[in-house]
């Protein structure tokens, strides 16, 4: 008789602990900023140095094994696509990290002032130098991190890796391509990146409120947040009124399932245009009046703020 063995799988999961949700995102990178200033002013290094590490390592989603070896030359800021050099990743693997303008701005910086620290900026030079300009080790660096972590009053289990899945949901939450988050990880396989595709605390709670009837849903005038809670997610508030403008010119002019419909997953942008396309259904009467009766005051504002008119 043929004996079969078991192979045991690992369950990897990427729950809502191990990241820094947006507010929290914001409150650590606050906090270490402030005290990078305050530390300037005296002179001191320490936090300036934890505010380029807490910044780097939200914002390109690198290992801090790979912030620990990183060094000068692979810091390619003065080129028209700035980007990080992996050199010899997890697995050996090498990739190029593309960065954004405002990291790239505060890299500039931090080389600039390590010549006023008496720091090598020689292309051979780390990045973050210890004494004797030696590197770090990676216990050190997620040490700091946790300070910046304490700093802020944040979770105690936040850690510079959850640095890394914060810049992987956010990362797949604006661009919605799976490919382009697995390139920047270093994924080597696509599985692994998938783990953060549906884990966005915005786009769930997005979710869980489309299982409401249209007849149950509130007015926005009943919904709205008092002035300024918004500001700091503008882009998610857009979609959420365009959404609710799109499923009432769906009521208005489609039956169900007609192919014609306006789907409320497309973004911003294409949700916009695709709200133009549909609208030159619905005639203008006068200036600014539209013929249809029940359209809600709510989608003729969302209409004429978007500038989307026949």
């Amino acid at each position: 008789m043929k004996k079969t063995t078991k192979t045991k799988q690992n369950h990897y999961e990427i729950g809502r602990e191990k990241f820094f949700e947006t507010e929290e995102r914001k409150a650590i990178m606050k906090s270490t900023e402030d005290r990078s200033l305050a530390d300037q002013a005296k002179g001191r290094l320490t936090w300036q140095v934890r505010w380029m590490l807490v910044h780097l390592a939200m914002y390109s989603g690198l290992r801090v094994s790979e912030i620990v070896a990183l060094k000068i030359k692979r810091v390619n800021i003065d080129t028209k696509e700035p980007y990080i050099r992996v050199y010899q990743g997890k697995g050996g693997k090498s990739r190029d990290v593309y960065i954004d303008s405002e990291l790239t701005q505060h890299l500039k910086e931090f080389i600039k002032v390590k010549q006023v620290w008496d720091q090598s900026i020689e292309s051979e030079a780390p990045l973050f130098a210890g004494r004797g300009g030696k590197l770090y080790t990676t216990n050190a660096l997620s040490l700091s991190f946790k300070e910046a972590v304490k700093s802020a009053g944040l979770r105690t289990n936040l850690s510079i890796h959850s640095a890394r899945h914060s810049y992987a949901t956010l990362l797949y939450y604006k661009t919605k391509d799976l490919r382009d988050v697995q390139i920047q990880l270093g994924h080597s396989n696509v599985a692994m990146t998938t783990l953060y595709s549906n884990i966005f605390p915005e786009q769930r709670s997005r979710i869980a409120n489309a299982i409401l009837d249209e007849d149950e849903k509130p007015s926005f005038k009943r919904t709205k947040k008092p002035a300024g809670k918004f500001k700091s997610n503008k882009e998610a508030e857009d979609l959420y009124r365009l959404q609710f403008a799109a499923r009432e010119l769906n009521r208005i002019l489609f039956e169900e399932g007609d192919k014609n419909r306006i789907s409320t997953d497309l973004p911003n942008k294409e949700l916009i245009t695709k709200l133009r396309e549909v609208s030159k259904e619905i005639r203008w009467e006068n200036e600014g009046e539209w013929a249809a009766d029940d359209l809600t005051d709510e989608t003729r504002k969302v209409l004429k703020d978007f500038n989307i008119k026949s």
